[in-house]
């Protein structure tokens, strides 16, 4: 069947050998390579030319479908200009070199496949190809059908420095052709090690710089990595067959002047806009750029020749991707660290790890000082000499040692906010007099502007308020929160951690407005409005107003329902992001939602709300029905599913509806495209989403979070910012009332010394039905368990420690029941066990006849000395049971003694040995079944004896339920 395959694969092969062909039929090439050879070639597209013909790309290696972490990419990129010919054959020839090799074991492709992971794209500008014209030199189709030369039009270093990921026109204000933006996107994605760009026009290696700063005509423009750049340039140019002679002119022209074969491009002539230097600033890969042929569309009859020129030269720069410092960065856990800068001395260019955590740094032959750093650990230094080949180095991180929660042993309110107290007033300073000061919250800001307001505000403010960063974007800018309380910086014990997260969807803006409001609000009424005050002294609140950082600075004002900035720096939905069951071997969270879930875990939030925009409701977990294992993956993503319903659902549907009902209109249910009763939606009920945050909050957290669209308009113009924060200023402050309701207590010592991480698991009384969602106890011992009116049963229980339950209930006069638990040290009753198990490997290594010995000597102590009645006659028949067990070694009794005699007959008569044979075998047997049951009977001997040794019994000893707010204070200040 093989033999066969392979013969109708080279009779294909031989009818398409060596000549040009149309897009189309170069698709249908690519389809049949694909088919043939499954296991080892994927066919994709990256996106759409402005004439709607598909920029595929063909991916090759070992395993093809599995990400393999270690494997470094290459790319190689031809026909970016159309009439520029002989590349995009050459992708082809290689395609089938190394898929047929593979096939027929050739060794140089089998390596080839086995040990990298390569991406092959024919044509970036398959309508300029269409219009071009076989064997003219310099004709029709350079540029694409717009008019645009591509390799013109990628951001530039010196003439776009403030273009942003997601921008669509340059600093000039000229479009980006749809070819580039998908090669934008692909490059920021893919994470590839190097790249070639295949050309036509001469005959020369180039490498970077290509562009120079303004002003500047033409002159050499040293990359960073200049000798890098340089060893690869002569790696091509070396194995090609006659690129390497090229010194002096090239083509006939005398104003060219290359040194065997390679030059600097800004040397040659300068261009800027190219894709060559895009790929090195934005996405730490190295390419060059080759020009194949003095022609640019020479006759189909040339083609096997330049085959035969350039093979080795590209199999030969495919294989530098190994000359790398590369391995593998953890945290000491083991757990991958994606997004670690990567800084070699005297290089002035950072490059990053990758998803899995694999990193590939490359560099020529030499000694180097390497910094690996990233946000919440220690930076790892190391110096290294790179030989020729490169290096394999793992990096393992530490985390930092700091400890951001300072515990206060008090608290200065317990209370549970009054809503309608809030409710029937607005707020007594009216941040629309601010408009005209500093701390106007009713602007669009971008992310400097934006540092810039919270830190003046909380600078301002710094006796209730806090600003710290939990990290950087994968565009380097802060995922900046505003800490609210009474006393910053600290954990105080009864007094509830909550959490407000916007704009995790970047273009979505005025949730980020909303989230400044309500800071603002916070500080400015603290000392003029008891019940902001009230607020505020009886929660720690937390506020990252934008958590896609990136995003937001690429989004524009008005966007509608849709826009740029809505994905992060990587093209990454975040709320499609977060860990969720059945997800196979997904990406690793993007850099922004790990640093939320880091900050999740370490805080332990009780009550979350997550703002967005595109419509008009609240949304409350789950948002996907894996939770509930109703797979609906027919559906596909982001589709109506059906209602997945959690173990809290009656909490959330409360949650929810409190904010929808003080809303002014989102409890009428008439959203933005879709009417929802009440203003409430099950998550999977509306659209089926994997990977949200609010359905990671719920399984891997504390948090019980709702996730609340506040308005329709995704990015609103300036004057409608304070509607939306007036209509959501009462929902938001009555949402994070609830984080009192319910059980809130504390577990302790005998000593009354708070225990943390201890498991509190509520089971519904009438139900007799235990909820998932867990609860732990903070380092202070407190926890918080939002529930609704019911009777429960709390359960508490840590390692080491006697289980405590409790039954309360709750009604809708006593909202909150306070409960202190004490746990007792269980009995060490596995170090008794310990301790035998050490008894028995003494015995079985101890010489038998000291072993009896000794026995006898304790029974004699044991006589001597005397116990309790009680004891002797619980012992009597075990000490008489031992007493007839023989001593090892004892000639009295016949089993031993026979084996004794075998084995002296076997000493001194080796003819015996294989007649006695299996006598002596069963006699051995016998022996070690007889020391088993000795050893069994030291066992009961002990076990007994411990048990009449007096251990303490349990007690049970609380402080019962309490319900009065005065009478927690009491038992906080007198700690009872």
């Amino acid at each position: 069947m093989h033999i066969w395959l392979l013969l109708l694969v080279a009779c294909y092969v031989k009818c398409i050998d060596f000549r040009y062909h149309s897009h189309n039929e170069g698709t249908e090439l690519l389809k049949s390579l694909n088919n043939t050879y499954p296991e080892l070639c994927s066919l994709y597209s990256i996106g759409f030319s402005g004439q709607k013909r598909e920029l595929w790309v063909l991916k090759i290696s070992e395993n093809v479908h599995k990400r393999t972490p270690g494997r470094p990419r290459v790319k190689s990129v031809a026909n970016m200009h159309g009439d520029e010919t002989v590349g995009r054959a050459l992708m082809f020839q290689l395609a089938q070199f190394l898929l047929e090799g593979y096939h027929k074991k050739d060794p140089v492709a089998t390596q080839v496949v086995n040990k990298y992971e390569l991406h092959l794209m024919p044509s970036l500008n398959p309508d300029g190809f269409e219009a071009s014209r076989e064997g003219e030199c310099h004709t029709t189709g350079r540029d694409n059908a717009n008019k645009i030369d591509l390799n013109r039009n990628f951001p530039d270093q010196w003439r776009d420095s403030e273009w942003k990921v997601g921008s669509v026109s340059l600093a000039s204000g000229r479009p980006i052709a749809k070819e580039n933006l998908a090669m934008i996107d692909w490059i920021l994605n893919s994470r590839f090690v190097l790249s070639l760009n295949l050309h036509a026009g001469s005959e020369v290696a180039s490498y970077g710089w290509d562009g120079l700063p303004n002003g500047i005509r033409r002159g050499y423009s040293k990359m960073p990595d200049d000798e890098l750049l340089k060893l690869l340039a002569h790696t091509y140019a070396d194995n090609h067959e006659t690129m390497h002679k090229m010194d002096g002119a090239a083509c006939g022209d005398p104003e060219p002047s290359f040194e065997k074969g390679i030059t600097n491009g800004a040397n040659w002539y300068p261009l800027n806009g190219g894709m060559e230097d895009f790929n090195y600033i934005y996405g730490d890969c190295v390419e060059i750029t080759i020009e194949l042929t003095c022609c640019k569309y020479p006759k189909a009859s040339t083609l096997q020749h330049e085959w035969t020129r350039n093979k080795n030269a590209l199999l030969a720069y495919i294989r530098q991707s190994d000359q790398t410092v590369n391995g593998f960065i953890t945290c000491d856990e083991g757990d991958p660290q994606p997004y670690v800068e990567i800084k070699v001395k005297g290089i002035d260019k950072t490059m990053h790890s990758d998803v899995n955590g694999d990193f590939w740094r490359p560099l020529v032959p030499g000694n180097y000082e390497i910094t690996f750093s990233k946000d919440g650990f220690e930076s790892e230094v190391i110096n290294i000499d790179v030989p020729k080949g490169g290096i394999a180095r793992n990096i393992i991180l530490l985390p930092e040692d700091d400890s951001n929660i300072d515990v206060n042993q008090e608290s200065d309110s317990l209370g549970v906010i009054d809503e309608n107290a809030i409710a029937a007033k607005t707020s007594k300073v009216d941040l629309s007099k601010l408009s005209d000061l500093e701390f106007n919250p009713f602007k669009h800001r971008t992310h400097s502007e934006l540092t810039d307001y919270l830190r003046k505000l909380t600078d301002k403010y710094s006796s209730i308020s806090k600003l710290y960063s939990i990290g950087k974007s994968m565009g380097n800018r802060d995922l900046w929160v505003v800490e609210v309380t009474s006393k910053p910086g600290e954990h105080q014990l009864f007094k509830p951690e909550v959490k407000l997260v916007s704009t995790m969807h970047g273009n979505e803006a005025s949730s980020q407005t909303t989230a400044i409001s309500f800071i603002t609000d916070l500080v400015t009424n603290y000392e003029v409005d008891p019940e902001v005050k009230r607020f505020v002294d009886g929660h720690r609140i937390h506020v990252l107003s934008t958590m896609n950082p990136d995003g937001h600075e690429v989004a524009t004002e008005n966007a509608q329902t849709g826009g740029y900035g809505r994905d992060n720096n990587d093209g990454v939905d975040l709320n499609r992001n977060f860990p969720y069951p059945n997800q196979g071997r997904a990406p690793l969270p993007a850099r922004e939602a790990e640093l939320v879930m880091n900050w999740s875990q370490k805080m332990n939030f009780v009550l979350s709300l997550n703002l967005h925009n595109g419509g008009l409701l609240a949304n409350y977990p789950y948002d996907d029905n894996y939770w509930t294992k109703k797979t609906s993956n027919a559906l596909g993503r982001d589709k109506k599913g059906g209602y997945a319903m959690c173990d809290d659902d009656d909490v959330f549907r409360y949650l929810a509806s409190t904010y929808a009902n003080n809303h002014p209109t989102m409890a009428n249910g008439k959203g933005c495209e879709d009417d929802v009763i009440g203003g409430i939606t099950n998550g999977a009920e509306w659209y089926e989403v994997s990977g949200s945050m609010q359905d990671w909050n719920y399984f891997y957290t504390n948090t019980l979070e709702v996730t609340v669209e506040i308005g329709c308009l995704k990015y609103p113009s300036e004057p409608f910012l304070q509607k939306y924060w007036e209509a959501n200023r009462l929902s938001i402050y009555s949402f994070y009332s609830f984080a009192s309701a319910g059980v809130v207590g504390q577990v302790v010592d005998v000593n009354e010394n708070p225990i943390s991480q201890a498991i509190i698991e509520i089971t519904d009384q009438a139900a007799d039905k235990p909820r998932s969602h867990h609860v732990e106890s903070l380092v202070t011992g407190d926890f918080f368990r939002p529930l609704l009116p019911g009777t429960y049963i709390v359960l508490v229980h840590k390692p080491g420690f006697h289980n405590q339950t409790e039954t309360v209930k709750i009604t809708t006069e006593k909202p909150s029941i306070f409960l202190k638990l004490n746990l007792f040290v269980l009995t060490p009753q596995v170090d008794i066990e310990d301790e035998l198990m050490e008894e028995e490997e003494f015995l079985d290594t101890t010489d038998s006849e000291s072993v009896s010995d000794e026995l006898t000597e304790n029974e004699d102590k044991t006589d001597s000395t005397g116990s309790n009645s009680e004891s002797e006659s619980s012992n009597s028949a075990t000490d008489s049971d031992l007493s007839q067990v023989p001593a090892l070694g004892d000639d009295s009794d016949p089993i031993q003694k026979q084996a004794r005699t075998e084995e002296d007959e076997i000493e001194s008569d080796d003819a015996s040995w294989e007649t006695e044979n299996s006598t002596s075998f069963i006699n051995v047997l016998v022996y070690a079944v007889t020391f088993m049951g000795f050893t069994f009977c030291c066992v009961i001997f002990l076990k007994k004896r411990a048990s009449n040794s007096g251990a303490g019994t349990f007690q049970f000893n609380k402080i019962g339920v309490q319900d009065d707010m005065e009478l927690r204070k009491s038992l906080l200040k007198n700690r009872v």
